[in-house]
């Protein structure tokens, strides 16, 4: 009789638990239907602005803050080992940033002045080098010279007339500056609070889920987390070789923009697909204003970097954790830019792998059920195995 009692009480506790869960879920929901409703989606987005930029901060500088918390910090105690982790990733987080600022746009101002102020010289060099190149080979040029004509014309007409334009970036510029800021500081209390964070998150989940449900859901959440830090690692580091091989390569030939260039073509390389061929026009835009001839050889040794990056350095970096076939790749990027545009894009690939694990998980329990095979004999299975 007493076992019975408690057995109601731990149910009824278990219930009201689950059932304030569903209303803080309920709760949250209204308030930001209600601030949709009446001052639109982007007030909404633009309230959550901060705390999404800082989570997805904390997360992505949170690999680097397990690693020292394991490795350098194993014998520290965890409170303390945290702390110091999250101090040092972050610092090294601003530093990269600072470095890429300080490097990349003095040179790219100076780039663009030099260009405008320069474009004249710029045209007639490259119309010598397109007639030189028709007189050898015997093919007309001309449309691209007209081309390149009208386009010196119209680049500082388009810069006069599309001054406000401009003034209106740069001030919306200065309040994504202000939302990545605040962001940047919450991401330091996350990972600060990341272990409170986490618990109170299974907590809630193990609430608000029906019994027996919440290990599936943490055992997807778990490999979900494996993919999403295998892709962010693989892509950070893949990107670093990237830039620092074009770096390499482009003051071997002497060529110029080599910080400005090369540090773009590490950024758009984390686009998949797309992001080595816009790099790759870009880079040679500018160093065909400087010299064609460089442009080229750029463009062949580009080709070089990324034909070995696709085919011999992400293979090994990705390894088989995100094994998505090619053309599920491309699909999901053209369809995450469609719907998202970079971010979609960005994140294509990690989210293909993720619908495709559980594709899987959901054919393998819909054979299984076809042919009556009860979920609990084949765990039985696999523990035994």
């Amino acid at each position: 009789m007493k076992n019975g009692e408690v057995k109601m009480k731990e149910k009824s506790k278990k219930e009201k638990v689950r059932f304030g869960a569903w209303m803080a879920l309920i709760v949250i929901g209204v308030i930001a239907g209600l601030i949709a409703l009446f001052y639109g989606l982007g007030a909404l987005f633009k309230i959550l602005a901060p705390v999404v930029t800082g989570a997805v901060f904390a997360y992505i500088v949170n690999p680097l803050v397990h690693f020292l918390e394991v490795k350098p910090f194993k014998k520290t105690p965890p409170k303390l080992a945290n702390i110091l982790a999250t101090i040092i990733a972050v610092l090294l987080a601003v530093a990269v940033v600072l470095f890429l600022i300080l490097m990349v746009i003095p040179q790219l101002v100076t780039s663009i002045t030099e260009m405008i102020n320069n474009i004249g010289d710029y045209q007639l060099q490259i119309e010598g080098f397109f007639n030189r190149l028709s007189a050898s080979t015997g093919i007309d040029f001309s449309p691209v010279t007209v081309w390149l004509g009208d386009l010196s014309e119209n680049i500082p007409k388009w810069i006069r007339d599309n001054t406000n334009q401009l003034l209106q970036f740069s001030m919306s510029a200065g309040d994504r500056i202000v939302t990545i800021t605040m962001g940047f500081a919450l991401s330091i209390y996350f990972l600060l609070d990341k272990a409170r964070i986490l618990a109170s998150t299974k907590r809630f989940f193990r609430a608000i889920l029906p019994e027996g449900k919440y290990d599936n859901f943490a055992r997807d959440t778990a490999r979900t987390h494996s993919i999403l830090t295998r892709y962010i690692i693989a892509e950070l580091v893949d990107a670093l070789i990237v830039g620092t091989a074009c770096a390499i390569l482009m003051l071997i030939g002497q060529m110029p923009y080599v910080a400005l260039i090369s540090s773009f073509m590490a950024v758009v390389n984390l686009i998949p697909t797309f992001g080595p061929i816009i790099g790759s026009a870009v880079g040679v835009f500018f160093l065909l204003l400087n010299d064609p001839m460089k442009a080229l050889i750029f463009l062949i040794v580009m080709a070089i970097i990324h034909a070995v990056d696709g085919y011999i350095l992400k293979p090994k970096l990705f390894g088989s954790a995100l094994g998505v076939p090619p053309v599920l790749v491309f699909a999901s990027v053209i369809i995450g830019g469609r719907i998202m545009g970079v971010w979609g894009m960005l994140l294509a690939i990690p989210v293909a792998a993720i619908v495709s694990f559980m594709m899987d998980d959901l054919l393998t329990y819909l054979e299984q059920r076809k042919q009556g095979k009860p979920e609990n004999q084949e765990k039985q299975e696999d523990q035994t195995s």
